[in-house]
């Protein structure tokens, strides 16, 4: 009942639509995305929120810290970073625990960007992959997010876990 939450309604279609209708359909300076099995801490957004404040609302992607279950139930959360913007972005993206549940984009990101609606796997990689060859990366150390790996998740590829395939191509 509360009238900042809006439910759009879109016929059966693969991620990159889905998020992309989402995108078009919002209205906010920031936009973050969570998948059904994933979960935020209670203080995900405001923890986000005080960062863009402290930062003077800057037009960049944001990422926190993420705690990863995998498929045998074991947990891992991402590697130690220094915060602060990053200045290899696309090494950083590779070599940590950057999901899409545990990003948040400026407005000014998504109007210029969208998701690939061909890709049907690995589309926030290609995603981040444009978005930081233009715009900043601003890293948040706190862990606000939980990843759920499952059979059925994208990050699942017949049982192979994604990231760590990234970073070993």
């Amino acid at each position: 009942e509360d009238p900042r939450i809006q439910y759009h309604y879109q016929t059966r279609s693969e991620r990159s639509a889905a998020r992309n209708k989402g995108i078009q359909s919002s209205s906010g300076k920031y936009i973050c995305f969570l998948d059904s099995d994933d979960r935020y801490s209670p203080n995900h957004l405001e923890v986000l929120h005080s960062n863009i404040i402290r930062l003077g609302n800057p037009v960049a992607m944001f990422v926190t810290g993420a705690q990863l279950i995998h498929l045998d139930g074991s947990v891992s959360s991402q590697p130690s970073v220094p915060s602060g913007f990053i200045g290899n972005k696309l090494e950083h993206l590779y070599s940590c625990n950057t999901y899409l549940p545990n990003t948040c984009f400026s407005r000014e990101i998504t109007a210029d960007f969208l998701f690939d609606p061909a890709i049907s796997y690995a589309e926030d990689t290609e995603y981040f992959t444009r978005v930081l060859l233009k715009f900043p990366f601003y890293v948040i150390p706190e862990t606000t997010t939980e990843l759920v790996f499952h059979e059925g998740s994208s990050q699942q590829v017949q049982g192979i876990d994604l990231q760590r395939a990234y970073i070993a191509t």
